[in-house]
Parts: C-alpha cells; structure tokens; sequence
C-alpha cells in the first residue's frame, strides 16, 4: 500500500485557476496580443493599416504580394461577406514596424500599390491609418 495520498480537491481557502479571477485575466490578457513590448505588442494599432480600393478578384496572396514589395507584411486580413464569402474589396494589413506603416501610406498615396482586375483595369490600392492619433 502506498504512504502518499493525492487529492484533486485544493486545501481549504486555495485557488484553483478556474476559481482564481487573477489566473483567467492573465490568460484573457496573453490570448489578447502574446507580443511583448520588444516585438511591437504595444504599437499593433500604429502598425496596421486599412486597405481598400482593390479588385474583388484579389487574393489574400496577390495582396500580401503587392504590399511585400514596398515593405514586410506580417499579417493580412482581406474582410469577405460572412454568408457569401464574397470579398468586401476592403481590409487590414500588419506590417512589421511603424516606419514600414509609413512608406506603404506614402507608397499607397502616391498610387504606387496597383492591382489589375479580369478586366484589364488598373486599381489604385487606399490605405489609412486606423487610429487618428497615427501620425
């Protein structure tokens, strides 16, 4: 017979994770954005842009395509109709700082992001900041 016994149920006055309020917010918090400060955790908002004014045709990879050649893009998310699934010809895209936010602002200003259609017509991609303070 052994000496030790375990038990499943925590000792008198303990918390246990699903009845301690500090473990669930600090899981609340790390699903939030796990990003540390060093990786840019705290400047998501003024790393990522809204896009808009491109082909409906346009995929997720041409997108990510015709950004990468003005700066790195971390993320990509092109918004589509939630019962269709047909494209909504705008979106948001991460880069990976905020000075890479800038030029693809200055590069989407400057009509330097185009994107053709099936129909042989140049689209001149938008882009905003999504915050006000951004600039």
């Amino acid at each position: 017979a052994s000496d030790s016994v375990t038990s499943s149920k925590p000792a008198a006055g303990e918390k246990t994770p699903a009845t301690n309020p500090d473990a669930r917010s600090n899981d609340k918090a790390a699903e939030q954005d796990p990003a540390t400060p060093e990786e840019g955790g705290d400047n998501r908002q003024k790393r990522t842009l809204l896009m808009c004014n491109y082909p409906w045709e346009a995929s997720t990879r041409v997108l990510m395509d015709a950004f990468n050649k003005v700066a790195p893009v971390t993320n990509i998310h092109p918004v589509r109709e939630a019962g269709t699934g047909k494209p909504r010809c705008f979106g948001f895209v991460e880069l990976d700082t905020e000075e890479s936010a800038q030029k693809v602002l200055k590069a989407c200003g400057e009509g330097q992001i185009q994107l053709e259609d099936g129909r042989g017509i140049m689209w001149k991609v938008k882009c905003d900041p999504t915050r006000k303070d951004f600039v």
